[in-house]
């Protein structure tokens, strides 16, 4: 902050001190009596605004010194040589004679070193806040400041001739002009470039370049008689470079902007440096045309080095477009695969025509990964790419679009075409990979949809992600898009949208519908009801009751079960505390999945169910799947046993379909095993499965676990299971889910004796 009024009032100093240099200078030059040794005076305070600039380089900044180092060595350099000159030819004018560079030979090239170091230090101070710029963007500055400059000379060509001013005096003269041009245009170039990412001191710098140029050009009009020499053209000249170097020890103190990002129009560029290029070969046409005049050697010397300077302008040019070339080809191209990218695809579909469009993702890819390494899944990613290649022919694109989802775009493919090519790509895609020593089976779902006319490729991406997406639900394959897939994916993105709303408002505030949970009673093998297992439903405005099977695995897809589970949680807990109250001591049941374990907020939110006392922690039970175990079993087993901790109950649900590991069962502390419907379902029918079951009832008990049956349909079912040992049987034989409220008439009933089952 200090720092910031430190400069803040050096800046104002600066500019009061410039200011009054100018009035005083311009009160002198307009008397009459004082307008004769005024252009001496003005030496001295642009040699003093030059000195405190030169100072003011040497303090250390953010951007860094270099470039107002070179900056105000070159205004040095200019100043310290202008006054000599003026000494050793005993003017005292703010324009030197005619005849000075002719009288002194060292003056031309040494001016002109002055202000290509100012030029430089301009350059490097414009590069250091601006990125973006072509290499050769600012020669095409310095091309047009040439040909202005041999436009000059050559109207200055009789004029130099009566005045016997040769090649270096001309070059100096009208070379200074070029400088100062390419600097005004070098500065205000940047300003615009950069548009609304402001940097104060690229301005202060283009009105610095602009006064200067402004004093060269009243100073060369005074010099070849296109002014008279007045006072009033005489102050211009000094006023004007006083107020240049003003405005360049101001820019000095001036903070740096934010380093900006530019995209020049190269199409501007272009235009310009094909208007530069032909004045120079005009200019050249001329010096051969007889009836005009010849043209002067400091003009013809210029337009000859803007040729040169053209030639090198079109090999840098030639090297920024093989860059651009390679940069493109990298941008529509996978580098691990050589295949087009999303960006080619889309490119091609872009392209009007028809054919077809395979989408296809590797499932499971990411064990590969986990269990294989990264490099034998990038070699993996690699064969399956030169599987697509070969299994396709014909006009087509092949891309990578992500870590495991490919493309193949069929150009001009009929329908019967495209689903053979299809099917023999994916045929070939899920062939087992060998990578080393290692076998890899892939697995992969793919959605093919028809690229039909007036179709963006927005449009067909979508299609034939629907039908992808279809297709991994139905556990892999090829699926095709038709309408009624269309149909299905949009009342899909419907149901997501006001899940999202639904989970994401309060209930009270939801125009979604509401969450609620249905009850399925469980009794003990003497008929006792004994815990009710929550299940889901959404009462959705429009469409219903809705069952889990329409919405949970949307919202294990997309993130949201967390969400959901806590809503089932908290409201079967109140609903058990309220049967507990009217004497109703149910064990109360909740699922959770594999992203449950994975909630980061789980523990915190079953703490809060427990710190309510709503329930005791043993009446709760949590049912999780063995699959979602096994997704990390490590993490999983470490949860489990914080859960049970805190005197919940743990239940593994739907033993026997998924992972079956007695590892887990050793290590997991559950409290109870829930044998799967589809093992009692097949209990009367099959004795291999009344083997199994027994052993696993068997297995349970001598675990210290209870075993809980599920889809108990019968009483068949239930007499035999019974039997045989099981704790607990759960099934629509009992009841059907019901929603609290009749769950609790249910409970009376039962309890007068009214029904034995539902």
């Amino acid at each position: 902050m200090l720092l910031r009024q430190r400069r803040v009032a050096a800046r104002t100093v600066v500019c009061a001190a410039t200011a009054g240099a100018v009035v005083a200078y311009a009160a002198l030059a307009a008397a009459p009596w004082t307008s004769a040794w005024a252009g001496a005076l003005s030496l001295l305070p642009t040699g003093v605004a030059v000195l405190a600039l030169a100072v003011l380089a040497l303090v250390r900044r953010q951007d860094g010194r270099m470039p107002w180092l070179v900056v105000s060595a070159g205004l040095v350099l200019a100043v310290v040589l202008r006054t000599a000159a003026a000494a050793q030819l005993g003017t005292g004018g703010p324009v030197l004679p005619a005849d000075a560079y002719a009288r002194l030979p060292w003056l031309a090239l040494t001016v002109l070193a002055g202000h290509v170091l100012v030029l430089v230090g301009l350059h490097a101070l414009v590069l250091s806040t601006t990125h973006g710029i072509p290499r050769g963007g600012w020669l095409d500055l310095l091309l047009g400041g040439c040909v202005v400059s041999a436009v000059v000379a050559f109207a200055l060509g009789p004029w130099l001739a009566a005045n016997g001013i040769g090649a270096v005096g001309g070059l100096a003269l009208v070379g200074r002009l070029a400088l100062v041009v390419t600097m005004a245009l070098m500065a205000w170039s940047a300003v615009a470039v950069r548009g609304r990412s402001r940097d104060a001191r690229l301005e202060l710098l283009g009105a610095a370049a602009t006064t200067f140029l402004l004093a060269e050009v009243t100073g060369l009009l005074l010099l070849t008689g296109g002014l008279s020499a007045s006072p009033l053209a005489l102050g211009v000249v000094g006023a004007g470079r006083m107020v240049a170097v003003g405005l360049f020890a101001v820019a000095a103190l001036s903070p740096p902007g934010p380093r900006a990002d530019v995209a020049p129009p190269l199409r501007g560029v272009r235009v310009v440096m094909a208007t530069v290029l032909s004045t120079a070969c005009v200019l050249l046409a001329v010096d051969h045309v007889a009836w005009l005049p010849a043209l002067p050697d400091s003009a013809w010397l210029l337009a000859v080095g803007v040729l040169l300077l053209g030639g090198v302008r079109m090999t840098v040019l030639t090297g920024e477009v093989a860059q651009l070339v390679d940069e493109r080809r990298l941008a529509v191209t996978d580098p691990l695969t050589g295949l087009q990218s999303r960006r080619g695809l889309r490119e091609a579909l872009d392209h009007p025509g028809g054919g077809a469009l395979l989408l296809l993702d590797l499932d499971g890819f990411k064990e590969v990964n986990d269990r294989c390494g990264q490099a034998v899944g990038d070699e993996v990613l690699r064969v399956v790419a030169d599987r697509l290649r070969r299994a396709s022919s014909g006009p087509r694109v092949v891309a990578r679009l992500g870590a495991d989802e490919f493309a193949l775009l069929l150009l001009g493919a009929d329908a019967p075409r495209a689903a053979e090519t299809a099917g023999r790509a994916l045929a070939a895609v899920t062939l087992p990979v060998v990578v080393g020593d290692r076998l890899v089976r892939v697995a992969a779902s793919a959605g093919l949809a028809t690229r039909e006319p007036g179709h963006s490729a927005e449009e067909v991406l979508r299609r034939a992600d629907v039908a992808m997406q279809q297709a991994k639900r139905s556990g892999g394959g090829l699926e095709r898009f038709d309408e009624a897939l269309d149909a299905g994916a949009r009342h899909r993105e419907r149901l997501l949208d006001d899940l999202r709303a639904l989970l994401g408002a309060p209930a009270s505030q939801t125009t979604a519908g509401r969450v609620v949970a249905h009850y399925q009673p469980q009794l003990d093998a003497d008929g006792t009801v004994s815990g009710v297992e929550a299940l889901v439903r959404w009462e959705h405005p429009e469409l219903g009751l809705l069952q889990p099977v329409a919405f949970i695995d949307l919202a294990e897809e997309h993130g949201l079960l967390p969400e959901l589970t806590e809503r089932v949680l908290r409201q079967a807990v109140a609903e058990a505390a309220a049967w507990r109250a009217q004497g109703h001591d149910l064990r109360v049941a909740v699922n959770l999945s594999a992203s449950c374990l994975d909630w980061p907020r789980l523990l915190d939110v079953v703490d809060d169910v427990l710190d309510s006392r709503l329930v005791p922690a043993e009446a709760l039970v949590l049912e999780v799947t063995e699959t979602g175990l096994v997704s990390d079993a490590a993490h999983g087993l470490e949860v489990a046993a914080q859960l049970v901790e805190r005197g919940i109950e743990l239940s593994i649900d739907d033993y026997g379909t998924g992972y079956s590991s007695l590892a887990h069962l050793n290590h997991l502390p559950a409290r109870e095993l829930k044998l799967d419907r589809a093992f009692t379902r097949r209990l009367l029918e099959d004795q291999r499965t009344a083997t199994i079951v027994r052993a696993t009832i068997d297995l349970a008990h001598d675990l210290g676990m209870r075993l809980v049956a599920e889809g108990v349909e019968d009483d068949a079912t239930l007499q035999a299971i019974t039997a045989i040992g099981c704790d607990v049987t759960q099934g629509y034989w009992h009841s059907r889910p019901l929603p609290a409220s009749e769950l609790t008439s249910w409970l009376h009933q039962r309890s007068r004796g009214a029904i034995t089952r539902a």
